[in-house]
């Protein structure tokens, strides 16, 4: 267990420093904050708004994330920390989300939702925060899942199907390649911006299994770490099987320690 048991959450993000983080309660969807022992706790969002994806921004004064109401497309959404001020990035029928920050704080770069009818459609979105623009990835049609490199030199993107990893690079302009033969599930760069970290999620001899594996980016060479799987089965949650990391490097996830039971009932109606 990461804080001991009753610990019922998925999607943590920490703060720069790594003394805070952010997290969504499961089963209820509202996003909290704490110090990383898990003290100071407090609610920053409440029902029906079901919350994803919350990201803390480098310098720890906003969080962004994926924020839903009944029967209404997903939105990428800001809260203040300072004051709990919650301000609506996007709008529309289709589905926004997932949103990364830049390393000075001032721009985000969003996607489409994993279930979009039009992925071949939908490019990656950048927004500048202090003027309110907003431009296009170049070349990101049809992306997902953007991760930018602490660095901010680099754009960590996936297709639809998490087939490949794909890294554009701000500088030239274009997109290449690292790896491919991939069902990738939560990338997540290295502080140093050396290597991404990803669930591999794979069939085995009709066993689905949860590897865990590291990308380098000088070697473009895919490394197992563990099997995740081995601690039992992880939590399908709001998003998916959500995997990350701590600030100390070390791998977490959400495991469902749930019990399923069948019953048989007697019933009598009026």
């Amino acid at each position: 267990p990461f804080l001991g048991s009753g610990f019922s959450a998925e999607g943590l993000s920490f703060s720069k420093d790594g003394k805070q983080m952010a997290y969504t309660w499961y089963p209820d969807g509202t996003l909290w904050v704490s110090n990383t022992d898990g003290s100071n706790r407090r609610q920053l969002t409440f029902p029906p708004l079901e919350v994803t994806g919350p990201r803390w921004s480098p310098d720890a004064t906003r969080i962004s994330f994926t924020g839903r109401e009944p029967d209404k497309a997903g939105q990428v959404y800001l809260v203040s920390l300072s004051d709990s001020h919650l301000q609506q990035i996007t709008s529309g029928s289709l589905d926004s989300g997932d949103a990364v920050w830049s390393p000075d704080s001032q721009s985000l770069i969003w996607g489409g939702s994993w279930d979009e009818v039009i992925p071949d459609k939908v490019p990656l979105h950048r927004i500048d925060l202090r003027s309110g623009r907003v431009t296009e990835i170049p070349g990101s049609i049809g992306l997902f899942s953007p991760r930018w490199s602490p660095d901010g030199r680099s754009l960590e993107a996936t297709p639809q199907d998490g087939s490949k990893i794909l890294l554009y690079d701000f500088a030239r302009g274009n997109w290449q390649t690292l790896a491919g033969n991939l069902n990738v599930q939560y990338p997540t760069w290295t502080p140093d911006s050396k290597c991404i970290y990803f669930d591999n999620r794979r069939s085995d001899s009709g066993l689905t299994k949860d590897v865990m594996e590291r990308l380098c980016v000088q070697s473009h060479k895919v490394e197992p770490i563990l099997d995740a799987s081995s601690a039992g089965p992880l939590l399908f949650g709001a998003a998916g099987w959500w995997t990350g990391l701590a600030p100390d490097g070390s791998i977490l996830a959400t495991r469902d320690i749930s019990s399923r039971e069948i019953y048989a009932l007697d019933v009598k109606f009026p």
